[in-house]
């Protein structure tokens, strides 16, 4: 378990050293847009990681879990980023003083931007987070128990859950 999260951890790190390092090395990375090869390599990081880890069990599924509910934030916190350069394009392309809600974000659709890719996996990471909160920790009873960053990954997930919002009103999570 133990290596798992240091491996987890890593990948977190270089993630953000290399993608969120200061505001201004952001900006350029999304203005000149070679942040796909960074994306690229993580991506080889965290496939390395599911194939070493996948057939894995601990002696609790709540071990499991947390692994599971980590790897795939991780996964979010990296492939967000081209969703944060998608947007920052948008209103810069826009830029004759419309409003984020008065710009058009895809205009040609999710799969007409170079980041489609990335933004998908974002959202599947997403998903996958809130399916693991809903069908598997809340029924058990573990949510009471996880530590408070879990439930900040769950609120990040929530940004790009496809889950309509009567989903989540059905029963308390507390």
């Amino acid at each position: 378990m133990l290596q798992a999260y240091t491996e987890l951890t890593q990948t977190m790190a270089s993630a953000h050293d290399v993608l969120y390092p200061s505001k201004d090395r952001t900006i350029a990375l999304v203005r000149v847009g070679d942040y796909h090869k960074y994306l690229d390599e993580l991506t080889r990081s965290i496939n390395g990681f599911r194939l070493n880890w996948e057939g894995k069990t601990w002696a609790t599924a709540i071990v499991h879990e947390c692994v599971w509910l980590t790897f795939h934030y991780t996964r979010l916190y990296i492939y967000a980023f081209a969703f944060q350069a998608h947007i920052q394009r948008s209103v810069s392309t826009a830029g004759d003083g419309k409003k984020l809600a008065e710009t058009e974000i895809f205009p040609r659709g999710p799969m007409g931007s170079p980041d489609s890719r990335f933004i998908l996996e974002a959202i599947d990471a997403a998903t996958e987070l809130l399916h693991m909160c809903i069908e598997r920790l809340h029924p058990s009873g573990a949510m009471a128990y996880l530590p408070w960053r879990f439930f900040l990954y769950f609120q990040c997930a929530s940004f790009f859950s496809p889950y309509p919002q009567s989903y989540f009103n059905t029963t308390s999570i507390y």
